[in-house]
């Protein structure tokens, strides 16, 4: 089973696919540059390899294909590498769209479909610019997308993915996070796994791990 969660910063993605993987027993990809190059440690050299590594890619390259191809191409080595776990990733191909998606680059998000770049369940958090702003904020008020308009891009952006992952058959669960809690946020996504869980009781590659028992069970 390979799930992804996706959306805009500010929506929540973290704090749900953290929620999500200890719940279901998934295996986190946090970051599949960071954990392509094994880092480790905060600002060790493997770290400071990875920050150039998407400078270059995100920053200095102007291409947007080869940004797509980038981010697709991680995705699908690790949908590959694991194939046997049952893997959860925060901001999968849709998140990539939000930021890159467009007539130029629609080909080569199409050509990684192909690949097999597909996910049992994207879960696709939204929320208002000023919800968004607002935990933006209180997580860290010198944030740059705070002041170059950012948050509006990425509304544009977010509705855009929406649009394509509907028009491409992918199976998207949109969860709009405004006004509620992560607990709440947590409860709505896991009805949604049950459910999808219940009709196809072999998508997971191997049985969760049990809960140790309460004393006195």
């Amino acid at each position: 089973m390979f799930i992804s969660v996706d959306g805009g910063d500010g929506v929540g993605k973290t704090t749900l696919v953290e929620k999500l993987a200890a719940y279901y027993d998934l295996y986190y990809l946090k970051k599949p540059i960071d954990t392509f190059l094994c880092v480790k440690e905060p600002n060790d050299l493997r770290h400071r390899i990875s920050k150039l590594v998407q400078k270059f890619v995100y920053e200095v390259n102007k291409s947007e294909k080869l940004k797509v191809a980038f981010n697709s191409s991680l995705l699908l080595h690790y949908k590959r590498k694991l194939k046997n776990e049952d893997a959860i990733v925060d901001r999968g191909m849709l998140s990539c769209y939000m930021f890159n998606g467009g007539p130029e680059t629609e080909p080569t998000f199409d050509k990684y479909i192909e690949k097999g770049l597909e996910f049992d369940i994207c879960f696709f958090l939204t929320a208002s610019p000023e919800t968004r702003r607002e935990r933006m904020l209180k997580r860290n008020p010198n944030d740059e997308d705070l002041k170059n308009g950012n948050l509006d891009k990425l509304t544009a952006g977010q509705i855009r993915a929406i649009e394509y992952a509907e028009s491409r058959g992918i199976p998207i669960a949109i969860i709009d996070t405004d006004g509620k809690t992560a607990e709440e946020v947590f409860e709505e996504a896991k009805e949604i796994m049950d459910k999808y869980l219940e009709m196809n009781p072999s998508a997971r590659k191997k049985a969760p791990a049990k809960a140790e028992a309460e004393p006195g069970e």
